[in-house]
């Protein structure tokens, strides 16, 4: 009797066991529903009303760091899940090409400060989390070498509106062109880079520029923006490459012959000058020598 007991204790034991693991297979990897919260809701277009698919959703944390993005779905809704307890302020952008709707904040704010903070407590969802995006406007252009006028692929191009400062930014396709949608009503700075981060060009890169060849944004001419729908074209940039550096030259002395411990007896022909690796013969000032060659140097632009 007694063996019997035990081994039905045995089977309620596993059984338990094998219900607390399947629990814990449900919960997210590094947070647990019970200590985390959500925030969702649906977007969808100011005119028209209908439902918006691939607007990017970000919760940002206040007074940290923790910033979480989703995607909509076809039917506008969204749900950012695994959120610590605080507070947070929702953003709606449209960065997603062929989308153009001016970025939001909640609820119906145009700038991340005027923002409506949103509290999320532990085990909690936050509904109705809306969003009505508007139509924005865009500016198009061509990027393009002013040497060669050949295209240049990559080069940041960003337009900032000159009294709140708020922009965006994109990048120009092979052919040079691009457009900045999603843009409001306004007069916008355009500046053209090859890196962003001007402190980080280097040589054999482009010289930042800013429309319409001017060098810097006090002395940039400012580009109108008109939404709904407008498109303000041909907001090009001629970029000039940034001069190389000069390489300075190092002269290597020519090889001497050692000196015999006897007299040859037939003078020995000049041993002719080998030159390292990364150097060449050039004559200067009338004797050849060893001079550093001059390469290119090349940037690597690393995505994330």
């Amino acid at each position: 009797m007694g063996d019997v007991l035990n081994l039905n204790a045995g089977i309620r034991t596993s059984a338990v066991l094998a219900i607390a693991a399947f629990a814990l297979l449900l919960v997210p990897a590094g947070a647990s529903a019970a200590t985390t919260g959500s925030i969702s809701g649906i977007v969808t277009a100011a005119s028209g009303g209908a439902a918006l698919k691939g607007i990017e959703v970000c919760a940002d944390e206040l007074g940290g760091e923790e910033e979480t993005c989703i995607l909509t779905s076809a039917s506008g809704e969204y749900t950012i899940s695994g959120l610590a307890p605080g507070s947070y302020k929702v953003e709606f952008w449209s960065h997603r090409e062929g989308l153009n709707f001016i970025t939001q904040y909640y609820n119906n704010q145009s700038t991340f400060s005027g923002a409506e903070a949103i509290l999320v407590m532990a085990g909690g969802n936050v509904p109705n989390i809306d969003a009505e995006l508007h139509e924005g406007g865009r500016i198009s252009g061509a990027v393009t070498d002013a040497s060669s006028r050949v295209g240049l692929g990559e080069i940041f191009v960003c337009a900032f509106e000159s009294i709140s400062e708020e922009g965006a930014c994109t990048l120009t396709a092979a052919s040079g062109q691009y457009t900045i949608a999603g843009l409001p009503s306004g007069s916008y700075e355009v500046v053209f880079a090859p890196e962003f981060d001007e402190q980080e060009e280097g040589p054999g890169t482009y010289i930042t520029q800013y429309y319409n060849d001017k060098p810097s944004f006090a002395t940039a001419n400012l580009v109108s923006v008109t939404a709904p729908g407008g498109t303000t074209a041909g907001i090009d940039a001629a970029l000039v490459r940034r001069p190389l550096p000069e390489i300075p030259r190092i002269s290597v002395p020519s090889v001497i012959a050692p000196t015999p411990i006897a007299p040859p007896v037939a003078k020995s022909k000049p041993q002719s000058l080998v030159c390292k690796k990364g150097f060449q013969k050039k004559a200067v000032r009338g004797k050849v020598s060893c001079v550093k060659q001059a390469r290119r140097h090349h940037r690597h632009r690393h995505h994330r």
